[in-house]
């Protein structure tokens, strides 16, 4: 990844106007680690529309498990939401996966702020079932919401 990527990558990260100031930073560490970490900790799939990135999905492996992912950042530009960009990134998350397994479960962890009440729609619209809350955990009325789907081939 060039450095003029990781920037379109974050470009597309500030357009939602959701993610704040630290957010945005640990978003652009973990860009970093994606370019430079040849021990492919992280995946990164990406959609374009007119040469622009319209969204990308970041996962990986979950630690100490045998077939768990963790999509950790699932990022949609503004002007492109709402058009199924969200959906199909999942979605080829999915068919990576089940390319070399016969199954596996993906975990997303999010926020329960409102501005996040798409994100969590299409987490739902996607199968992906609520496993819980942690209250007050990102800050006071900002509740942990994890999700997961078990997906396998049929």
């Amino acid at each position: 990844m060039l450095r003029r990527e990781k920037e379109d990558y974050l470009k597309a990260a500030r357009s939602t106007e959701v993610f704040n100031s630290q957010e945005i930073e640990i978003l652009s560490e973990v860009l970093q680690d994606c370019r430079d970490n040849q021990e492919k900790n992280y995946f990164l799939f990406e959609e374009k529309q007119d040469n622009n990135i319209a969204g990308f999905v970041i996962f990986g492996k979950t630690s100490l498990t045998e077939f768990c992912w963790d999509v950790y950042w699932l990022i949609v530009d503004k002007s492109c939401q709402g058009k199924g960009v969200g959906r199909k990134l999942l979605g080829r998350v999915e068919s990576s996966l089940l390319k070399e397994n016969s199954g596996a479960v993906l975990r997303v962890e999010t926020s329960a702020r409102k501005e996040y009440v798409h994100a969590r729609g299409l987490y739902t619209k996607q199968g992906f079932k609520e496993a819980g809350r942690i209250p007050n955990f990102y800050s006071k009325q900002d509740d942990l919401v994890i999700f997961y789907k078990e997906i396998k081939v049929v």
